[in-house]
């Protein structure tokens, strides 16, 4: 029970697209413009692979942040990097 009360909690919400290609290794290369999405912790893109349904691959913000060209430019793109 406990844990579908933190899945709940935990929400996808767009805040950009991708500034860059993007991809990894046996799925479709997400291109510009890509959708990324943010939960608590991770950013978030939809990638596609060739037999399989879409999936969300979760990336650690400091990884994928500099791909990103956010909504909101007083949102992350103003946080300085640690």
């Amino acid at each position: 029970m406990i844990e579908n009360s933190e899945e709940k909690e935990e929400k996808k919400v767009q805040i950009g697209t991708l500034n860059k290609r993007w991809g990894i290794k046996g799925y479709d290369v997400a291109e510009v413009g890509h959708p990324v999405y943010e939960t608590n912790d991770r950013y978030i893109i939809t990638l596609t692979h060739p037999t399989l349904p879409s999936e969300d691959i979760p990336f650690y913000k400091d990884t994928l942040r500099p791909c990103i060209d956010f909504f909101d430019s007083n949102n992350e793109e103003s946080k300085p990097d640690v």
